[in-house]
């Protein structure tokens, strides 16, 4: 339907969906604009984190990594699995998986042959994923492709959560390798491992990523931005037709 001469104008959550419809042959490129799904910074205010010690007993001297996502192949379970045996032994973290099939026999398989296998919790399907975003010390998404713009990211780093993601297109804008975020390639399993390692045992580093992450998103991705920015599209497109 997006590619019937009648429709005039598509707006994308982010320039890899663009780059679709760019590459489609004979499609019109002017169609296709970016507008961000912007988020208002306001949702994130009053957040209170979930106790994660007195819900699921995850010690709180842990280094909390939550990993949201639903179990599908995209999000690239198979290579944090793969991420979490190569982590070398007696790292003081806790892995938090938040979604509904995260718990396959597959995944816990993989795990229960890592060195952490007593410190993975997984929480299932939740309403509370704020909450338990907010507990987390880390937001970790290892999606190989598909992202158009992620949620759970924008998410976590509004919430001013450390955040490691890899460079596919849907995530190329959201952050900046080693300021905002740490930026790894897709279904690289040594690269995963070693951004896990780095932030796990670099206190200074998550402090630092934190803060820095929310004030990018709070800039590029608020809705007053997405208003703009759609504010500005409309126009020009109405200056076309009249």
């Amino acid at each position: 339907q997006h590619l019937s001469p009648r429709v005039d104008l598509i707006t994308c959550v982010s320039p890899a969906v663009k780059e679709v419809f760019d590459k489609v042959p004979f499609f019109d490129a002017d169609k296709a604009v970016v507008v961000g799904k912007g988020h208002e910074v306001a949702w994130y205010e009053g957040i209170e984190a979930l106790d994660l010690q007195e819900t699921f007993g995850i010690p709180t001297q842990k280094i909390t990594i939550a990993v949201v996502a639903n179990a599908r192949r995209m999000k690239g379970m198979n290579y944090l699995t793969a991420a979490i045996r190569k982590l070398p032994d007696g790292l003081p973290l806790h892995f938090l998986f938040i979604g509904r099939g995260l718990d396959s026999k597959a995944n816990v398989r993989e795990l229960g042959q890592s060195g952490y296998a007593d410190h993975i919790t997984f929480a299932g399907f939740r309403k509370d994923v704020l909450r338990l975003l907010k507990a987390a010390d880390v937001s970790v998404l290892p999606s190989v492709k598909g992202e158009g713009l992620s949620k759970v990211l924008l998410e976590s780093m509004f919430l001013a959560r450390p955040t490691i993601m890899t460079s596919i297109g849907g995530n190329r804008h959201l952050g900046v390798d080693g300021e905002t975020a740490l930026i790894v390639p897709p279904r690289d399993v040594a690269a995963l491992a070693a951004a896990i390692e780095r932030i796990v045992i670099d206190e200074e580093l998550r402090s630092r990523l934190g803060p820095a992450g929310r004030a990018y998103v709070e800039e590029h991705f608020s809705a007053e931005v997405s208003a703009a920015e759609l504010d500005r599209v409309y126009r020009r497109f109405l200056g076309l037709l009249f």
